[in-house]
């Protein structure tokens, strides 16, 4: 059990510099292949142009994209040079938009997609594209890093965000190879409600899944502290030493979190710590 293809995607070579040094890490010391992404996307509408300039805007845009992401794999083959690891860098050129459905295609036929955290400080509008092609188009787990986090060894201590949802499920699952070579993995489960159906042992069955697979488990229990379940969760982390977290993306829709907000919006923000998301 373990993560045979890992990909990253990059858009900027000094704001990706970092994820790239992450997923080249963390490829190297889980011995997976690596597929980086070099991706440039213009939003231009063309039918909006001007009669007569129409095909001249077009071609513009084509040749912008193509020589952004051309400099993109370049600077991808040099940073993977000095490494004995198995890779491959590719282009992905667009004008127009639907950049998420070209990376959704793409990011499906891998186990792991290592990127960063897409609404923290210095990020763009691209970066929660790439976000979501992983998540929802490709339904690919996402490994988010914060800056200046080294993926160069497995994690000692795994904190496991649970509440009995299909999405938590799903990170749990996709989390199992981490788990299992961690010193210590605690299921954290915040209020579970009172009549569940594992209300007399919360947790208890996803503890028995990673028992089985050879994991040092331990189930923890608080009651909610306030509207901010992402803070409290972020906390809970620091307090056990976790230097990775597992949670589901999304639990409510899309636009119920970024109006109201919500834990992964918290952790799209402001995660100080590796989050592994599924979905």
């Amino acid at each position: 059990m373990r993560f045979a293809s890992i990909a990253t995607i990059l858009r900027d070579e000094t704001a990706d510099a970092d994820v790239l040094r992450a997923a080249i890490s963390a490829s190297r010391h889980l011995g997976a292949h690596l597929s980086v992404y070099c991706t440039a996307s213009a939003p231009g509408a063309p039918g909006l142009f001007y009669t007569g300039t129409q095909a001249v805007a077009v071609h513009q845009e084509v040749a912008i994209n193509a020589e952004a992401s051309t400099a993109l794999r370049t600077f991808a083959r040099e940073a993977l040079a000095d490494h004995s690891m198995s890779w491959d860098v590719d282009c992905v050129s667009l004008c127009g938009g639907g950049l998420n459905e070209v990376l959704g295609q793409k990011l499906r036929f891998h186990d792991l997609v290592v990127l960063p955290l897409p609404y923290a400080t210095g990020r763009r509008a691209q970066d929660v594209v790439n976000f979501e092609a992983g998540l929802f188009d490709a339904r690919t787990p996402i490994l988010l890093t914060p800056k200046g986090a080294a993926l160069d060894e497995a994690p000692r201590t795994v904190l496991v965000a649970w509440d009995n949802s299909e999405q938590a499920l799903a990170a749990a699952r996709a989390a199992l190879p981490m788990i299992v070579g961690a010193k210590r993995t605690y299921i954290h489960v915040i209020e579970p409600p009172y009549h569940g159906i594992d209300r007399s042992d919360p947790g208890g069955r996803l503890a028995e899944v990673f028992a089985r697979a050879g994991a040092e488990v331990d189930i923890t229990v608080s009651p909610r502290k306030g509207p901010n379940t992402g803070r409290q969760l972020l906390a809970q982390a620091e307090k056990v030493g976790a230097d990775l977290m597992v949670m589901g993306g999304y639990g409510h829709s899309r636009l119920q979190e970024a109006v109201l907000g919500g834990a992964t919006r918290t952790m799209l923000h402001e995660a100080t710590l590796p989050v592994l998301m599924a979905r």
